[in-house]
């Protein structure tokens, strides 16, 4: 990293000085700071090639707008089940620490998932369980170790209020992937867990036949809760999609709903006054922001250009945390 303290507005849309950015996750730490973590690597080089994408890009924000970048974390470690590559990091905040879930990849592009843990979101310690999630026993998956590309990435974890009052006291948490069933329908998978280290397998949550366009599979999948709904939301094709359940475990047999176009990876980051805002990475692979306007069930987007649009909502999220 040539300036690891350089900072940039995102009036143009946020990348490193070297790299770029792909699949992220943003968390907000005990001060107020917001943490990026995103896939990053060499422009002009493809998510396979050997030597790239082997690491996390980190930047920090005090206000979503302004980023600073930050030194690479967790870099790939040869010769193990993550030896190739590191893709897609999810980082949530629980038990007075911070988890990150991300995917790793072997020789044969194989995929699971690994955690890593962090007191300070700077320096992060692989667990010792790791991969937490295999797919290599699961009955209805296409899934094999040395099979090109066997398909379990992108983690995301919700935690979830559930059905009964003391499920988020106990922390029931429901992690969602890119998966591929045995008759090859594209999928997005679930498990659930209460210690977010021994996962349960829920199967399928959504399947669609694969795309023969843009993002072939269900990428990039995010669960978010609006109006006592479930909005699961995915890359597939040249931009996101989205269903809507009662249930965060099935929305199958529900109609898709087009959400936008040329932005992939979306992450709800908040809710004040009937407006979402969320992030996403374009085409050019910058983080932007938009917000989604509320009018019933199904959202209208705004991309978000000037600090101005952020800033009043920005400053009644933080009225509302403290």
């Amino acid at each position: 990293m040539a300036n690891p303290k350089r900072t940039i507005t995102l009036e143009n849309g946020y990348t490193p000085a070297e790299g770029y950015v792909k699949d992220f996750s943003i968390v907000i730490d005990s001060s107020g700071v917001y943490h990026l973590f995103h896939i990053t690597g060499q422009r002009g080089k493809g998510c396979f090639d050997e030597g790239n994408e082997v690491c996390f890009g980190h930047a920090t924000s005090p206000d979503l707008w302004h980023w600073t970048e930050e030194a690479n974390v967790l870099t790939d470690r040869p010769d193990r089940w993550e030896g190739a590559h590191v893709y897609a990091p999810y980082v949530l905040a629980a038990d007075n620490q911070y988890y990150m879930f991300y995917t790793g990849l072997n020789s044969t592009i194989s995929q699971r998932i690994g955690l890593a843990t962090s007191r300070d979101l700077f320096h992060w310690e692989r667990s010792e369980l790791n991969p937490v999630f295999d797919p290599m026993n699961l009955k209805w998956a296409r899934w094999e170790n040395g099979r090109r590309c066997g398909n379990c990435r992108d983690p995301h974890v919700l935690h979830y209020a559930g059905f009964y009052e003391d499920d988020y006291q106990r922390g029931l948490y429901i992690l969602y992937y890119t998966g591929l069933t045995s008759d090859k329908l594209a999928c997005v998978g679930a498990a659930t867990s209460h210690d977010l280290l021994r996962w349960e397998d829920k199967g399928p949550v959504i399947s669609r036949p694969i795309s023969k366009a843009g993002t072939w599979m269900l990428e990039s999948s995010h669960v978010f809760e609006h109006d006592d709904k479930y909005y699961l939301v995915w890359n597939n094709g040249q931009g996101l999609h989205y269903a809507i359940s009662h249930n965060p475990l099935s929305w199958q047999g529900l109609e898709d709903e087009f959400l936008m176009r040329e932005a992939w990876s979306f992450e709800c980051l908040f809710t004040r006054a009937g407006r979402s805002v969320f992030a996403y990475f374009d085409k050019e692979m910058k983080l932007r922001l938009g917000i989604l306007e509320w009018n019933g069930d199904r959202p209208t987007v705004i991309r978000i250009a000037e600090a101005a649009q952020l800033r009043e909502l920005l400053a009644q999220h933080r009225k509302n945390r403290v």
